[in-house]
């Protein structure tokens, strides 16, 4: 249409509420993510801040004199406050001293103690407590603070030596083995923590060189370094002793667990998706009805049923190598719930057991829920059921789709070398880059798989060198928890020397088809993100000039402008 000076008009006042109403969208849920992010640098931040504080303050207390060792007006008294506030990085931090007499049972308590005396040691505990990005936090640290001679006259030192978990919970039953093969004579001997987690070595003849090493069956172990030419820098090197005093150390052990990886070269993913136009997508159902192309409860005269249950017609791929996911699309507004779990397609359903899939008797909410565990061979087909449950007549709950993803292929890479490294470190090298704790080398199988036995807690890189992670579920770097076996999949491909991987979250779950839009002058590609929520962008030009656009249902969509892609980036993008 051409426009003349004749029918050219400006915008009406409803035009600019609109206009204005889309802006504050978009760019509110770029201003909430920004601020989002800046409160969990600020509260990581924080929390650093108050350990230093911490292992300040303790390290002071442990260097006065056992005497001296005590709170003003407490008991024992001494000079330490018992209530103080330190502001450091603009946080005020409100710092709690206690510090009390334990009288320990291994001599007896109270009128039985063997000797009479019921103050046998010192108990100290500090915590801080702060205000960060509008939620109050708090940490806290506790030591035993033990008198010079623990009660004996043989001399020397004493080696109090604390064990803890993962969870810095105290571990008792650890075996604490000191060795010294320069001392005259040489030492090796050993004891186990008790129920505090703790070792006392005491009458240790004063010297340096004592090496530590902590173990327990079926756990990891921590121990004291020596210098090496590997690690000329070790964070934690063996222990001085002095006479007549104390010196305490801390180390920390937990189970240890399986991780297997699994490499493939191709993976090909297919999904069904089930709304609710009608209720041909409903297997049976009880006091629930479609409305809206959503499952709702069913009216009365009274209003809505207090609850209603209802199954979805049978998931049964036609080819299928592994179960991925089941994400349950709905709303819940106040006072109802939705509720599901995974069903063995039969007549009637079978409730798929909590050993196969953890909490399922229980029921999932509203989101997404990994079923990969699920053998497609014992469970070749899934019913999903369906619980609404209202407190109030005037108001339903609703499910607007059920979508199941899965894997119909997989070609394995057999023959590849895998490794395992964490991110642990135990010193820095002659560079100044850390040494890491634990670096496992394995090769996969026929069937593509490494299992990796007797890990450690903590992340771990995953490299499969020469090739490029264009797949990681779930995303690395690879979360391994004690006690707990755990398995990683890797779609490796030799990629060129510029692309690009984007994860995308939603609500701390992957975004299964979000849409990610790479573009930049002369080029656009869009892809849709697989059941691990992610997607990969091959062959792409070195540029910083891109915008990376992401769009999931339900949520604000992000753009990044501008974007570089440079060598191999990875993207994090948090709904």
């Amino acid at each position: 249409m051409a426009w003349s000076k004749y029918n050219l008009r400006g915008f009406s006042l409803v035009e600019v509420l609109v206009v204005a109403s889309i802006l504050l969208l978009v760019f509110g849920g770029l201003l909430y993510g920004y601020k989002f992010t800046l409160d969990l640098v600020l509260v990581s931040r924080s929390e650093m801040t108050a350990m230093s504080l911490m292992n300040s303050q303790m390290e002071y207390i442990q260097s006065l004199a056992y005497d001296a060792v005590g709170t003003q007006g407490g008991v024992p008294a001494g000079p330490i406050l018992q209530n103080s506030t330190t502001t450091l990085n603009t946080i005020s931090f409100n710092q709690r001293v206690l510090i009390e007499y334990v009288d320990d049972p291994a001599d007896g308590t109270g009128s039985a103690d063997s000797n009479g005396i019921t103050t046998d040691y010192k108990r100290v505990k500090i915590e801080y407590t702060w205000t960060v990005a509008g939620n109050e936090r708090s940490m806290f640290l506790v030591s035993n603070i033990v008198p010079r001679s623990i009660e004996s006259d043989v001399g020397g030192g004493t080696l109090r030596v604390n064990v803890f978990n993962a969870s810095v919970t105290a571990l008792p039953g650890a075996l604490v083995r000191l060795v010294n093969t320069t001392a005259t004579p040489p030492i090796d001997v050993t004891r186990y923590t008790d129920s505090s987690g703790q070792a006392l070595f005491g009458g240790t003849p004063a010297g340096s060189g004592y090496e530590l090493f902590v173990t327990r069956t079926g756990y990891s172990a921590d121990q004291t370094h020596q210098a090496t030419t590997d690690n000329p820098n070790p964070t934690t090197l063996p222990v001085t002793v002095l006479e007549a005093d104390v010196t305490t150390m801390n180390f920390f052990i937990d189970q240890v667990s399986s991780v297997q990886v699994r490499a493939l070269s191709a993976k090909t993913e297919a999904d069904q998706s089930m709304t609710f136009t009608d209720t041909s997508m409903l297997s049976t159902s009880t006091n629930t009805t479609v409305v809206d192309e959503e499952l709702r409860l069913a009216e009365s005269g009274a209003g809505y049923a207090a609850s209603g249950v209802a199954y979805t017609v049978p998931i049964a791929p036609t080819t299928i190598s592994q179960w991925s996911t089941i994400a349950v699309t709905g709303a819940q507004p106040a006072d109802t719930t939705v509720r599901w779990s995974v069903y063995q397609a039969t007549n009637p359903p079978t409730l798929v057991p909590d050993t196969a899939l953890a909490d399922n008797s229980t029921g999932f909410s509203v989101g997404v829920v990994d079923i990969s565990n699920l053998s497609p061979t014992t469970y070749p087909s899934l019913q999903v059921g369906l619980t609404l449950q209202t407190a109030s007549p005037a108001s339903s709950p609703a499910v607007s789709a059920v979508n199941t993803s899965y894997i119909t292929s997989l070609v394995p890479r057999s023959g590849l070398p895998v490794s395992l490294v964490s991110q642990k470190s135990i010193g820095t090298n002659e560079s100044g880059q850390p040494v890491s704790k634990h670096q496992l080398e394995q090769v996969t199988n026929s069937s593509g798989e490494a299992t990796f036995s007797a890990v450690e807690w903590g992340l771990y890189e995953v490299l499969a060198d020469p090739y490029t992670i264009a797949e990681a579920c779930p995303n690395v770097p690879h979360v391994a928890t004690p006690g707990v076996d755990t398995q990683v999949d890797l779609t490796l491909v030799s990629a060129s020397s510029d692309n690009l991987r984007v994860i995308v979250e939603a609500a701390g779950a992957p975004a299964t088809n979000a849409a990610v839009t790479l573009s930049r002058p002369g080029f656009s590609a869009t892809q849709s993100a697989s059941s691990c929520g992610q997607v990969f962008f091959d062959g792409v030009t070195e540029a910083d000039d891109y915008v990376l656009e992401i769009t999931h249902p339900g949520y604000t969509p992000i753009s990044i402008s501008p974007f570089a892609v440079v060598g191999t980036t990875v993207e994090m993008i948090a709904f």
